[in-house]
């Protein structure tokens, strides 16, 4: 069974606070691992996981 977009978020703390992030507007990869501390190994997957929701998308390396 596939999660709903609410359990896909808020069932992870690290997408949450992702999400929360780039409401402030559009970041690059390195300004997310920054803001957050979480190293690359640790956002790929997440952008990944939301990119396949539809949840996030790049435009101008951001």
């Amino acid at each position: 069974m596939e999660a709903s977009l609410l359990d896909l978020v808020f069932l992870s703390e690290k997408r949450e606070k992702f999400l929360l992030l780039l409401r402030e507007g559009p970041k690059s990869i390195k300004e997310i691992e920054n803001s957050l501390n979480y190293s690359s190994t640790s956002v790929q997957p997440q952008i990944k996981i939301l990119k396949e929701r539809y949840l996030l998308y790049r435009e101008d390396n951001k």
